[in-house]
């Protein structure tokens, strides 16, 4: 539409066209050799794929701009591409944007084209979570020769990508930065922002970061934030500590809440637990699960000083449907301080129907509904599917695997893991060029393997030269070549069937990614002949097992994790408060605990490759 316009002339309408673009004409790059028509052929450009964008058509204004670029020379090529990611970048359409800005030549552009550059980039790795991407890309020296609102926009980015990443040193310094350009209500906002991001800071990386750091305003703010969090509560101390850090730093006026803030948060952690009810499913269907649970929680209590044992009680589920009585039993028999539990979500459904939760609860399992808010203090807790199907897809892409397949049971519980890992892994970027799924009920899933695989095509090229030749061919079929990597959603069942198919299928070159469900412990001879080789997350517990958590005695080792998960809840019933207002991360037999949204705790989960043993061997980040 644009160089059709072009070819028609001038008229009388381009002296009002460049009257509504005249600002364009002045953004000009400096040093633009562009002729008169060349720089009306831009204005008109821009004033054109703007109108596209009023209309509603953003991407085919930027797609009309990227082609008409390729007439200008450099930079204003570059500019007009970077015009035409900046529109898709502002209109939601940051994936196609980024796409854009990759193809973009940064080697003739000038700091400030190239500052801009980065900052739409920036936008698509921090929808992606690639924080430390930002952060070599936003360098100090490059954003020091951006304009001040540039600047001000940068180190924002900058900043809440330091924080991401939890460096926060460097984030404090930036916001330091930012606080300078910065007067009035956005100064007194950037130190709220700061005050505010240093109370969701994990203390034990706060102390760590207090004690090698060099700077002086730095140690300031971590002396701040960790006022906040403390794991002892001495009021009279802290405020104390509280008005001196005052008096030492007049130069950082805090928000007027700020002690206020301080308080509320000394009060809500001053929490020392003294009688705490489970509720289990102790008989029945899942008697073998809540004791698995029980035992795990029994033996980190018993790990404990005697000084600061709980008194432990434990209610049958399997006994009562109106869970919410149960918990009223344990108010009024009990006096308990805390409930752990239910396990099964037609129980949690039950409690959280009955009213209002007037002591603290750590559910050991999920609402169905993750936005679903409770009345009370009610923390989730479990071993959920889709945290796994989440890491799996920042492992996939953290790895450089950005074209991939994936293999999945067809029914509920494969198509409610796969669903959360295809969310997350094309969030980041990531193109799943076609999904397999497989009846989890046959045990010969090869033409499955070789539909999605399309290693059918592979053996019609064979027949098709044998023909041709009219002898026998040696040769290998092999899978696609348009992917680096599978994704496997299996239980372990189903795993020891389908992944020496994919082996026998010639698809054993191409690295296979699952969750912890595919390997059982319980299975240590069909571990080591059905799945060598696999990669996948599981729990600290069986990732790492060693002398400071045997084996437990008495407990299956189907149950295994479920035991874990039972230390866990006892570790969490001491640090739920600090977890819940701070960012503090718990190192688990579960995971490394973080809370999450809605108080839905997340297990950060380690990675492992199965020997030839059968054993899992721990893997390092990139692997």
């Amino acid at each position: 539409m644009i160089r059709g316009l072009y070819r028609s002339g001038l008229n009388g309408s381009w002296a009002l066209i460049l009257i509504m673009c005249g600002c364009a004409a002045s953004n000009l790059e400096d040093g633009s050799q562009l002729n008169y028509l060349q720089q009306v052929k831009m204005r008109f450009a821009y004033a054109s794929a703007d109108q596209l964008v009023s209309e509603g058509q953003a991407i085919k204004a930027a797609d009309e701009l990227w082609e008409l670029a390729s007439e200008f020379p450099q930079p204003d090529r570059e500019k007009i591409q970077i015009y035409a990611a900046t529109i898709l970048s502002d209109n939601r359409y940051t994936l196609q944007s980024y796409r854009y800005l990759k193809k973009i030549d940064e080697q003739p552009l000038s700091k400030k084209l190239l500052l801009k550059k980065r900052m739409l980039t920036a936008l698509f790795y921090k929808q992606s979570r690639q924080a430390n991407k930002i952060i070599r890309g936003l360098p100090q020296s490059l954003i020091a020769s951006g304009s001040p609102d540039e600047q001000k926009q940068a180190l924002a980015l900058l900043s809440a990508a330091q924080f991401e990443s939890d460096r926060l040193p460097e984030a404090i310094l930036s916001m330091l930065a930012l606080n300078e350009l910065l007067s009035g209500a956005e100064k007194e906002e950037n130190i709220e922002r700061l005050w505010n991001e240093l109370l969701g800071g994990d203390p034990n990386k706060l102390q760590l970061h207090a004690e090698r750091e060099q700077s002086e305003e730095v140690v300031a703010w971590l002396k701040l934030a960790l006022l906040a969090s403390p794991k002892e509560i001495d009021r009279t101390k802290l405020l104390d500590e509280f008005r001196r850090w005052n008096q030492d730093y007049p130069q950082w006026v805090l928000p007027d809440s700020a002690e206020r803030t301080l308080r509320r948060r000394w009060d809500y952690l001053d929490f020392k637990p003294k009688k705490v009810v489970m509720l289990l499913p102790l008989s029945g269907a899942y008697a073998k699960v809540g004791r698995a649970i029980l035992a795990g929680f029994n033996e980190a209590h018993s790990r404990q000083s005697s000084l600061t044992r709980l008194n432990v009680a434990t209610y049958n589920t399997d006994q009562q449907d109106d869970i919410y009585a149960l918990y009223r039993r344990a108010l009024n028999e009990q006096s308990a301080d805390i409930i752990v539990g239910p396990v099964l979500k037609d129980r949690l459904e039950s409690l959280v129907a009955g009213g209002r939760l007037e002591i603290p609860v750590i559910a050991l399992n999920y609402l169905r509904d993750a936005a679903s808010r409770v009345e009370g203090e009610f923390f989730q807790f479990g071993l959920l599917p889709e945290d796994e199907a989440k890491q799996m897809a920042r492992r996939l892409w953290d790895n450089g695997h950005r074209f991939i397949v994936t293999l999945s049971s067809d029914n509920e519980w494969g198509e409610r893991i796969h669903r959360a890992f295809v969310r997350e892994y094309e969030s980041l970027g990531g193109v799943v060029r076609e999904t397999g799924r497989y009846n989890p009920e046959y045990s010969d899933h090869g033409n499955v393997i070789k539909s999605l695989f399309k290693l059918d095509e592979s053996l019609e090229k064979i027949d098709e030269l044998k023909w041709l030749l009219g002898r026998r061919v040696l040769y290998k079929p092999g899978p696609r070549d348009d992917i680096s990597a599978t994704a496997l959603f299996a239980r372990h069942k189903e795993a020891i069937l389908i992944y020496p198919q994919l082996k026998y299928h010639y698809v054993d070159h191409l690295p296979v990614y699952s969750s912890s469900h595919a390997y059982s412990p319980a299975s240590a001879k069909q571990n080591k002949r059905d799945l060598q080789g696999l990669v996948y997350c599981d729990i600290p517990f069986l990732v790492y097992q060693g002398p400071a958590w045997p084996e437990p005695e008495g407990v299956d080792a189907k149950y295994w994790r479920l035991y874990a998960l039972g230390a866990d809840a006892y570790t969490l019933t001491q640090t739920f408060r600090l977890m819940d207002i701070s960012g503090l991360s718990v190192a688990g037999l579960t995971g490394a605990l973080h809370m999450g949204d809605n108080r839905r705790l997340f297990r950060g989960l380690p990675w492992a490759r199965l020997s030839a043993s059968g054993t899992p061997l721990p893997l390092m980040a990139i692997n």
